[in-house]
């Protein structure tokens, strides 16, 4: 299991309890436009509330486990929009459809009372450290001569050392290469503290056994580089994953259940992320904090989507910084609009958390497999005899 999936699982209770909380809540309101329906009291308010609702439910019931409510959603949006508002029966049977979806979903969810809290804490770009924990003098030499001169390097042999380390000096990254006796022992508790801090974790295996490397990659390992070493692996891994910490994701979704499961996942994959809950915030976090990426719900209170969108394009400041849009809305138009508008990418709810990530790391560039091998370099292991050590390089 990976430190990602680690993470989104361990989050995952928690927004679930979260999100059936706000469905008692919804609930509610889905009974009152049943109630109006039945009076003949429905107003073009109320049908306007009831679709921004049956929208917001269509994109996320799936995304927290969920797809009935999702299914429901959607055909009570469809009715909606096709402006059967004569046919009231029609959105009394639909609403009791959704209604009916919605309770497995709330009876299965332990709720508790949980701070639904806005505020996402921006992370602050510090200067990188990169943590070995090695007792190879040849990985540690090869680190020191690639990343010397832009980062802290700190190397240990000791496992205690390295876990103080991990706690209290906020490595951009560790890469784990250790002697065989030694490596599934110490790459599992590495991987401990590494998901407890969202550091992500490169481990070395010692030989090209599949067995040996599924197990380092079940461990935790977000990379695994297998010996003997190719400089250009090593350094593409190493790279990649200290380049992912130094950018910024600016997500931007009003619910904050939604956010804050996209915020701990790309927290988990080793980026910082800001989080922002309307379109008047986008716009100066952006213009503010200039994020490498932005994540940008299409319905937000405020200023709608793709008009801010617009408003980031036409501003010199933020311009150039690449959004994905994400939305229910899946007619073409709507599509085309958004693509016109300047969205570098267009995803329809529901989506999967890892689908966000792996769209921005590739939009980004810090893919693995989007860098080919050219030339290999084998180096020989050389270890190191003694006592361990722990030293600044």
């Amino acid at each position: 299991m990976t430190i990602a999936t680690q993470m989104l699982q361990a989050a995952m209770p928690e927004l679930r309890s979260r999100y059936a909380t706000r469905l008692r809540t919804q609930s509610s309101e889905l009974l009152d436009f049943i109630s109006r329906c039945e009076r003949g009291k429905l107003t073009d308010e109320a049908c306007v509330n009831m679709r921004t609702l049956a929208h917001s439910l269509c994109g996320t019931g799936r995304t927290f486990g969920f797809p009935e409510i999702s299914d429901a959603a959607g055909r009570l949006e469809n009715a909606i929009d096709a402006g059967t508002s004569n046919n009231a029966q029609t959105y009394i049977e639909l609403t009791l459809r959704l209604l009916r979806a919605c309770d497995p979903a709330i009876q299965s969810a332990e709720i508790g009372a949980v701070d639904d809290s806005d505020t996402v804490a921006p992370q602050a770009l510090e200067q990188p450290l990169l943590l070995c924990m090695s007792d190879d003098h040849t990985t540690v030499t090869i680190l020191k001569q690639m990343f010397s001169a832009r980062m802290e390097i700190v190397s240990t042999t000791d496992q205690i050392e390295a876990l103080d380390l991990i706690r209290f000096s906020n490595p951009a990254a560790v890469i784990f290469d250790m002697a065989p006796e030694h490596f599934m022992a110490g790459l599992e508790a590495l991987y401990q503290e590494c998901t407890s801090q969202c550091v992500p974790l490169i481990a070395i295996t010692p030989n090209r056994q599949a067995a040996a490397v599924a197990h380092a990659m079940s461990a935790g390992a977000v990379q695994c580089v297998v010996k003997p070493l190719s400089v250009e692996k090593l350094y593409h891994c190493a790279h990649t994953t200290i380049e992912r910490g130094r950018l910024m994701v600016l997500v931007a979704d009003d619910d904050v259940i939604v956010r804050e499961m996209m915020v701990n996942r790309f927290k988990a994959a080793g980026f910082s992320v800001i989080g922002a809950s309307d379109g008047a915030q986008v716009l100066d976090m952006a213009a503010r904090q200039r994020p490498s990426i932005i994540v940008l719900d299409r319905i937000m209170p405020g200023i709608e989507g793709v008009t801010i969108l617009r408003m980031l394009k036409a501003n010199p400041l933020t311009h150039e910084i690449p959004v994905i849009m994400l939305s229910a809305k899946r007619k073409a138009d709507e599509i085309a609009e958004a693509r016109r508008a300047g969205a570098t990418d267009y995803i329809v709810k529901p989506f999967k958390p890892d689908q966000i990530v792996q769209r921005c790391i590739d939009e980004l560039g810090l893919s693995v497999q989007a860098t080919s091998e050219r030339r290999v370099v084998s180096l020989p292991t050389t270890r190191r005899t003694g006592r361990a050590s722990y030293r600044r390089v």
